[in-house]
């Protein structure tokens, strides 16, 4: 759970306004995501919840998002889709 907090706290850093902050943040949260799927699976609404460590909001869509336009965006669509064609983000 502290690793999601961090991630989803280092995401709104700056309000996603600078964009050279954004991209570093982006990077970090990449491998750092990458690193909870390999070990822990797609952090679902049942593994993680709605809200973190000091009532920190986990808006994976949002996260994800922003994953699209880093360069592990193949890497987060090729999990994703191997979810759901596995009975989706709630059974995984």
């Amino acid at each position: 759970m502290d690793s999601i907090t961090t991630l989803f706290i280092r995401d709104q850093e700056g309000k996603r306004l600078d964009v050279n902050i954004s991209a570093r943040n982006d990077l970090k949260n990449a491998n750092l995501m990458k690193w909870i799927f390999d070990n822990y699976g797609y952090p679902s609404l049942q593994k993680v919840g709605v809200f973190g460590n000091d009532d920190v909001f986990l808006p994976m869509s949002t996260f994800f998002s922003h994953m699209s336009a880093s360069q592990d965006y193949p890497y987060f669509k090729k999990k994703i889709k191997k979810i759901f064609r596995n009975g989706g983000l709630y059974s995984t």
